[in-house]
Protein backbone atom coordinates (compact mmCIF):
# COMPACT_ATOMS: atom_id res chain seq x y z
CA UNK A 1 0.00 0.00 0.00
CA UNK A 2 1.27 3.69 -0.94
CA UNK A 3 0.63 6.29 1.35
CA UNK A 4 1.57 9.51 2.11
CA UNK A 5 5.13 8.52 4.00
CA UNK A 6 6.28 6.49 1.39
CA UNK A 7 5.01 7.97 -1.72
CA UNK A 8 7.28 8.28 -5.18
CA UNK A 9 7.61 12.25 -4.37
CA UNK A 10 8.49 11.65 -0.60
CA UNK A 11 10.85 8.71 -1.11
CA UNK A 12 12.64 10.20 -4.12
CA UNK A 13 11.70 13.40 -5.80
CA UNK A 14 11.80 15.48 -2.56
CA UNK A 15 15.09 13.34 -1.33
CA UNK A 16 16.75 14.25 -4.44
CA UNK A 17 15.76 18.20 -4.77
CA UNK A 18 17.06 18.68 -0.97
CA UNK A 19 20.02 16.95 -2.14
CA UNK A 20 20.61 19.55 -4.90
CA UNK A 21 19.23 22.46 -2.47
CA UNK A 22 22.04 21.08 0.70
CA UNK A 23 24.95 19.90 -1.17
CA UNK A 24 24.73 22.34 -4.28
CA UNK A 25 23.03 25.43 -3.36
CA UNK A 26 20.00 25.18 -6.18
CA UNK A 27 16.71 26.57 -4.77
CA UNK A 28 13.41 24.36 -4.59
CA UNK A 29 9.99 24.67 -5.74
CA UNK A 30 7.30 22.39 -5.50
CA UNK A 31 4.70 23.15 -7.86
CA UNK A 32 1.84 20.72 -8.46
CA UNK A 33 -1.51 22.44 -7.68
CA UNK A 34 0.49 25.18 -5.97
CA UNK A 35 1.95 27.03 -8.80
CA UNK A 36 0.74 30.48 -9.32
CA UNK A 37 0.99 32.58 -12.68
CA UNK A 38 1.67 36.30 -13.81
CA UNK A 39 5.00 38.37 -13.06
CA UNK A 40 4.61 37.78 -8.91
CA UNK A 41 3.50 34.04 -9.65
CA UNK A 42 5.45 31.11 -8.20
CA UNK A 43 7.88 30.98 -11.03
CA UNK A 44 6.70 34.24 -13.36
CA UNK A 45 5.30 32.23 -16.10
CA UNK A 46 2.22 33.15 -17.69
CA UNK A 47 0.70 30.01 -18.09
CA UNK A 48 1.79 26.48 -18.32
CA UNK A 49 2.29 26.29 -21.97
CA UNK A 50 6.00 28.42 -21.19
CA UNK A 51 9.08 25.93 -20.53
CA UNK A 52 11.10 29.16 -20.16
CA UNK A 53 11.11 31.10 -16.84
CA UNK A 54 11.22 34.56 -18.72
CA UNK A 55 11.52 36.24 -15.45
CA UNK A 56 14.60 34.72 -14.44
CA UNK A 57 15.96 34.98 -17.73
CA UNK A 58 15.56 38.83 -17.68
CA UNK A 59 17.06 39.09 -14.35
CA UNK A 60 20.15 36.84 -15.54
CA UNK A 61 20.59 39.36 -18.98
CA UNK A 62 20.51 42.37 -17.11
CA UNK A 63 22.74 40.44 -14.21
CA UNK A 64 25.75 39.34 -16.93
CA UNK A 65 25.38 41.94 -19.60
CA UNK A 66 24.71 45.47 -17.91
CA UNK A 67 26.10 47.47 -20.22
CA UNK A 68 23.59 46.39 -22.86
CA UNK A 69 20.36 47.93 -24.05
CA UNK A 70 17.12 46.90 -22.54
CA UNK A 71 16.40 46.65 -26.84
CA UNK A 72 19.01 44.12 -27.25
CA UNK A 73 18.38 41.90 -23.80
CA UNK A 74 14.98 41.37 -25.22
CA UNK A 75 16.16 41.09 -28.46
CA UNK A 76 17.75 37.90 -26.56
CA UNK A 77 15.09 36.72 -24.70
CA UNK A 78 12.78 36.70 -28.08
CA UNK A 79 15.81 34.54 -29.84
CA UNK A 80 15.48 31.72 -26.37
CA UNK A 81 11.89 31.40 -26.70
CA UNK A 82 10.67 31.68 -30.43
CA UNK A 83 9.89 27.98 -31.67
CA UNK A 84 10.42 27.29 -35.17
CA UNK A 85 7.85 24.37 -35.62
CA UNK A 86 9.58 23.96 -39.52
CA UNK A 87 12.90 22.93 -37.77
CA UNK A 88 13.87 19.65 -36.56
CA UNK A 89 15.07 19.32 -32.37
CA UNK A 90 18.76 18.66 -33.53
CA UNK A 91 18.90 22.10 -35.29
CA UNK A 92 16.95 23.65 -32.52
CA UNK A 93 19.27 22.23 -30.11
CA UNK A 94 22.49 23.39 -32.22
CA UNK A 95 21.58 26.54 -31.90
CA UNK A 96 20.75 26.92 -28.35
CA UNK A 97 23.50 25.07 -27.49
CA UNK A 98 25.53 28.35 -29.47
CA UNK A 99 23.72 30.26 -27.70
CA UNK A 100 24.55 28.96 -24.07
CA UNK A 101 28.31 28.64 -24.49
CA UNK A 102 29.02 31.68 -26.64
CA UNK A 103 25.98 34.03 -26.08
CA UNK A 104 22.36 35.39 -28.35
CA UNK A 105 24.03 37.64 -31.24
CA UNK A 106 22.12 41.02 -30.40
CA UNK A 107 22.09 44.54 -32.46
CA UNK A 108 20.75 47.63 -31.48
CA UNK A 109 21.43 51.07 -32.71
CA UNK A 110 23.46 53.32 -30.88
CA UNK A 111 22.54 57.51 -29.81
CA UNK A 112 24.39 58.37 -32.77
CA UNK A 113 22.22 55.83 -35.19
CA UNK A 114 25.13 53.30 -35.68
CA UNK A 115 24.51 50.03 -35.88
CA UNK A 116 26.09 48.05 -32.79
CA UNK A 117 26.76 44.40 -32.42
CA UNK A 118 27.30 42.55 -29.60
CA UNK A 119 26.39 38.17 -27.91
CA UNK A 120 24.35 38.46 -24.37
CA UNK A 121 26.09 36.29 -22.22
CA UNK A 122 22.83 33.37 -20.35
CA UNK A 123 25.19 31.68 -18.38
CA UNK A 124 28.63 32.85 -16.40
CA UNK A 125 30.82 29.76 -16.67
CA UNK A 126 33.55 31.75 -14.24
CA UNK A 127 31.46 32.49 -11.64
CA UNK A 128 28.87 30.10 -10.77
CA UNK A 129 27.71 32.27 -7.97
CA UNK A 130 26.56 34.33 -10.83
CA UNK A 131 23.77 32.21 -11.96
CA UNK A 132 20.56 30.84 -10.50
CA UNK A 133 19.77 27.67 -9.84
CA UNK A 134 16.45 26.09 -9.64
CA UNK A 135 14.92 22.79 -9.13
CA UNK A 136 11.30 22.89 -9.58
CA UNK A 137 9.20 19.30 -8.96
CA UNK A 138 5.73 18.72 -10.39
CA UNK A 139 6.22 21.10 -13.60
CA UNK A 140 3.38 21.02 -15.43
CA UNK A 141 3.79 21.57 -19.19
CA UNK A 142 1.42 21.94 -21.93
CA UNK A 143 2.19 21.27 -25.35
CA UNK A 144 2.52 24.31 -27.79
CA UNK A 145 1.82 21.96 -30.94
CA UNK A 146 -0.86 20.00 -29.90
CA UNK A 147 -4.05 21.19 -27.81
CA UNK A 148 -4.76 19.56 -24.67
CA UNK A 149 -1.46 17.71 -24.73
CA UNK A 150 -0.25 18.28 -20.74
CA UNK A 151 2.25 16.50 -18.97
CA UNK A 152 4.17 16.86 -14.96
CA UNK A 153 7.17 16.67 -15.47
CA UNK A 154 8.81 14.86 -12.08
CA UNK A 155 12.11 17.61 -11.52
CA UNK A 156 12.87 20.20 -13.80
CA UNK A 157 16.28 22.04 -13.48
CA UNK A 158 16.56 25.46 -14.40
CA UNK A 159 19.84 27.70 -14.78
CA UNK A 160 19.05 31.19 -15.10
CA UNK A 161 15.70 30.29 -16.03
CA UNK A 162 16.56 27.93 -18.73
CA UNK A 163 15.26 24.10 -18.82
CA UNK A 164 18.82 22.27 -19.30
CA UNK A 165 17.88 18.80 -17.26
CA UNK A 166 14.60 16.88 -17.11
CA UNK A 167 14.74 14.01 -14.88
CA UNK A 168 11.69 11.24 -14.18
CA UNK A 169 12.36 9.56 -11.20
CA UNK A 170 11.12 5.84 -9.76
CA UNK A 171 10.60 4.57 -6.26
CA UNK A 172 12.73 1.49 -5.47
CA UNK A 173 9.52 -0.79 -6.28
CA UNK A 174 8.50 0.67 -9.69
CA UNK A 175 10.14 -0.49 -12.74
CA UNK A 176 12.84 1.54 -14.49
CA UNK A 177 12.35 0.30 -17.98
CA UNK A 178 8.46 1.37 -17.69
CA UNK A 179 9.81 4.94 -16.85
CA UNK A 180 11.76 5.49 -19.66
CA UNK A 181 9.00 3.83 -21.83
CA UNK A 182 5.73 5.13 -20.04
CA UNK A 183 6.95 8.77 -19.35
CA UNK A 184 10.28 10.17 -21.00
CA UNK A 185 9.34 7.77 -24.68
CA UNK A 186 5.46 10.20 -24.01
CA UNK A 187 6.46 12.91 -23.74
CA UNK A 188 8.86 13.17 -26.99
CA UNK A 189 6.61 10.43 -29.47
CA UNK A 190 4.13 13.12 -30.01
CA UNK A 191 6.40 15.89 -30.86
CA UNK A 192 8.43 13.81 -32.92
CA UNK A 193 5.61 12.09 -34.77
CA UNK A 194 4.35 15.32 -36.16
CA UNK A 195 7.26 17.01 -36.49
CA UNK A 196 8.61 14.00 -38.63
CA UNK A 197 5.22 14.20 -40.55
CA UNK A 198 5.73 18.33 -41.41
CA UNK A 199 9.82 18.17 -42.35
CA UNK A 200 8.61 15.76 -44.70
CA UNK A 201 6.06 17.72 -46.48
CA UNK A 202 8.80 20.67 -45.95
CA UNK A 203 10.98 18.67 -47.48
CA UNK A 204 9.12 17.85 -50.63
CA UNK A 205 8.46 21.43 -50.82
CA UNK A 206 11.86 22.82 -50.83
CA UNK A 207 12.49 20.33 -53.40
CA UNK A 208 10.23 21.03 -55.51
CA UNK A 209 10.97 25.17 -55.42
CA UNK A 210 14.57 24.92 -55.99
CA UNK A 211 13.84 22.42 -59.20
CA UNK A 212 11.19 25.09 -60.52
CA UNK A 213 12.61 28.23 -59.82
CA UNK A 214 16.18 26.84 -61.83
CA UNK A 215 14.05 26.37 -64.72
CA UNK A 216 11.85 29.36 -63.83
CA UNK A 217 12.12 32.43 -62.12
CA UNK A 218 8.98 34.16 -62.54
CA UNK A 219 7.83 31.24 -59.78
CA UNK A 220 9.28 32.73 -57.11
CA UNK A 221 5.56 33.63 -56.15
CA UNK A 222 5.34 30.29 -55.10
CA UNK A 223 8.37 30.24 -52.89
CA UNK A 224 6.97 33.34 -51.39
CA UNK A 225 3.85 31.70 -50.61
CA UNK A 226 5.92 28.54 -48.44
CA UNK A 227 7.82 31.26 -46.63
CA UNK A 228 4.61 33.00 -45.71
CA UNK A 229 3.54 29.81 -44.76
CA UNK A 230 5.88 29.08 -42.33
CA UNK A 231 6.50 32.92 -41.12
CA UNK A 232 2.73 33.03 -40.00
CA UNK A 233 2.92 29.68 -38.43
CA UNK A 234 5.76 30.59 -36.21
CA UNK A 235 4.10 33.77 -35.63
CA UNK A 236 0.89 31.94 -34.26
CA UNK A 237 2.42 29.33 -32.06
CA UNK A 238 0.78 29.90 -29.62
CA UNK A 239 -2.69 29.73 -30.98
CA UNK A 240 -1.99 27.48 -34.23
CA UNK A 241 -1.50 23.61 -35.17
CA UNK A 242 0.96 21.67 -36.75
CA UNK A 243 -2.00 20.21 -38.61
CA UNK A 244 -3.02 23.66 -39.93
CA UNK A 245 0.66 24.12 -41.12
CA UNK A 246 0.90 20.44 -42.90
CA UNK A 247 -2.73 20.97 -44.66
CA UNK A 248 -1.37 24.24 -46.04
CA UNK A 249 2.30 22.78 -47.11
CA UNK A 250 0.18 19.87 -48.78
CA UNK A 251 -1.98 22.14 -50.60
CA UNK A 252 1.05 24.45 -52.03
CA UNK A 253 2.56 21.01 -52.95
CA UNK A 254 -0.22 20.19 -55.28
CA UNK A 255 -0.12 23.42 -56.51
CA UNK A 256 3.50 22.93 -57.38
CA UNK A 257 2.67 19.74 -59.00
CA UNK A 258 0.16 21.67 -61.02
CA UNK A 259 2.70 24.16 -62.43
CA UNK A 260 5.27 21.30 -63.26
CA UNK A 261 2.82 19.85 -65.16
CA UNK A 262 1.95 23.15 -66.77
CA UNK A 263 4.85 22.81 -69.45
CA UNK A 264 3.40 19.44 -70.81
CA UNK A 265 0.03 21.09 -71.03
CA UNK A 266 1.01 23.69 -72.93
CA UNK A 267 3.45 21.65 -75.52
CA UNK A 268 6.10 23.21 -74.12
CA UNK A 269 9.68 22.33 -72.48
CA UNK A 270 9.93 23.69 -69.00
CA UNK A 271 12.93 26.43 -70.65
CA UNK A 272 10.55 27.21 -73.35
CA UNK A 273 7.57 27.79 -71.00
CA UNK A 274 9.62 30.22 -68.59
CA UNK A 275 10.23 32.16 -71.95
CA UNK A 276 6.95 32.31 -72.90
CA UNK A 277 5.90 33.32 -69.26
CA UNK A 278 8.16 36.36 -70.25
CA UNK A 279 6.19 37.27 -73.27
CA UNK A 280 2.44 36.87 -72.23
CA UNK A 281 0.55 39.59 -71.41
CA UNK A 282 -3.28 39.17 -70.07
CA UNK A 283 -4.36 41.28 -72.76
CA UNK A 284 -3.88 38.95 -75.62
CA UNK A 285 -6.18 36.74 -77.63
CA UNK A 286 -6.23 32.96 -78.10
CA UNK A 287 -4.81 33.56 -81.50
CA UNK A 288 -1.64 35.37 -80.40
CA UNK A 289 -1.45 33.44 -77.43
CA UNK A 290 -0.69 30.33 -79.60
CA UNK A 291 1.63 32.77 -81.70
CA UNK A 292 3.99 33.66 -78.90
CA UNK A 293 4.01 29.59 -77.76
CA UNK A 294 5.80 29.13 -81.28
CA UNK A 295 7.50 32.75 -80.59
CA UNK A 296 9.18 30.65 -77.80
CA UNK A 297 9.91 27.73 -79.14
CA UNK A 298 11.59 29.89 -81.84
CA UNK A 299 13.62 32.35 -79.45
CA UNK A 300 14.93 29.37 -77.46
CA UNK A 301 16.06 27.60 -80.57
CA UNK A 302 18.27 30.24 -82.31
CA UNK A 303 19.74 31.34 -78.89
CA UNK A 304 20.84 27.51 -78.26
CA UNK A 305 21.91 28.01 -82.11
CA UNK A 306 24.04 31.40 -81.52
CA UNK A 307 25.46 30.80 -77.70
CA UNK A 308 26.21 26.80 -78.42
CA UNK A 309 29.84 27.78 -79.82
CA UNK A 310 30.16 30.51 -77.93
CA UNK A 311 32.81 30.24 -74.17
CA UNK A 312 31.33 32.02 -71.17
CA UNK A 313 29.42 34.89 -73.06
CA UNK A 314 28.32 36.05 -69.71
CA UNK A 315 31.77 37.44 -69.00
CA UNK A 316 32.53 39.02 -72.05
CA UNK A 317 31.24 43.13 -73.04
CA UNK A 318 30.75 42.55 -76.42
CA UNK A 319 29.38 39.13 -76.80
CA UNK A 320 26.85 40.59 -74.17
CA UNK A 321 25.86 43.60 -75.99
CA UNK A 322 25.56 40.80 -79.33
CA UNK A 323 23.14 38.76 -77.65
CA UNK A 324 20.94 41.50 -76.15
CA UNK A 325 20.38 43.08 -79.85
CA UNK A 326 19.93 39.30 -81.24
CA UNK A 327 17.11 38.82 -78.58
CA UNK A 328 15.17 42.02 -79.60
CA UNK A 329 15.38 41.60 -83.20
CA UNK A 330 13.92 37.91 -82.94
CA UNK A 331 11.32 39.97 -80.95
CA UNK A 332 10.80 42.66 -82.95
CA UNK A 333 9.59 39.78 -85.62
CA UNK A 334 8.00 37.88 -83.21
CA UNK A 335 5.86 39.37 -81.22
CA UNK A 336 2.46 40.46 -82.23
CA UNK A 337 1.60 43.63 -83.15
CA UNK A 338 -0.78 44.98 -81.74
CA UNK A 339 -1.19 43.92 -78.52
CA UNK A 340 2.24 44.59 -78.26
CA UNK A 341 3.71 48.77 -78.67
CA UNK A 342 7.29 48.84 -79.06
CA UNK A 343 7.98 49.59 -75.39
CA UNK A 344 6.35 46.47 -74.64
CA UNK A 345 8.83 45.12 -77.26
CA UNK A 346 11.88 46.61 -75.60
CA UNK A 347 10.69 45.60 -72.17
CA UNK A 348 9.98 42.30 -73.06
CA UNK A 349 13.56 41.90 -74.90
CA UNK A 350 15.52 43.02 -71.55
CA UNK A 351 13.54 40.41 -69.22
CA UNK A 352 14.42 37.79 -72.06
CA UNK A 353 17.85 38.25 -71.21
CA UNK A 354 18.10 38.80 -67.89
CA UNK A 355 16.68 35.22 -67.88
CA UNK A 356 19.23 33.98 -70.58
CA UNK A 357 21.91 35.64 -68.85
CA UNK A 358 21.43 34.40 -65.56
CA UNK A 359 20.69 30.70 -66.44
CA UNK A 360 23.72 30.84 -68.28
CA UNK A 361 25.55 32.33 -65.26
CA UNK A 362 24.60 30.09 -62.68
CA UNK A 363 25.06 27.16 -65.48
CA UNK A 364 22.19 25.98 -66.01
CA UNK A 365 21.82 27.06 -69.46
CA UNK A 366 19.09 27.28 -71.79
CA UNK A 367 18.54 23.21 -71.55
CA UNK A 368 16.42 21.35 -73.19
CA UNK A 369 14.42 19.57 -70.50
Amino acid sequence: MITDINSEDRLVQQTFADHLRDKLGWDNVYAYNAETFGPNGTLGRASEREAVLVRDLRAALLRLNPDLPASAREQAIEKLTRIDFARSLVQHNREFYGFIRTGVPVEWRDAVGETRYARAQVIDFRNVANNRFLAVRELKIQGVRVPHYNRRADLVCFVNGLPLVFIELKAVYRNIRAGFDDNLTDYLHEHRRKHAALQDIRDVVEKKLAQMLARNPLRMDYYKKYQEIIAEYNREKDRGTIETTFAQLVELASSLDAEQRRAADEGLSDTELALFDLLFKDTISKADRERLKQASKGLLASLRELLRPIQAWTQNTATQAEVKVFILDNLWGALPRPPFTDEETEAVASRVYDFVWQQSASGHGLAAA
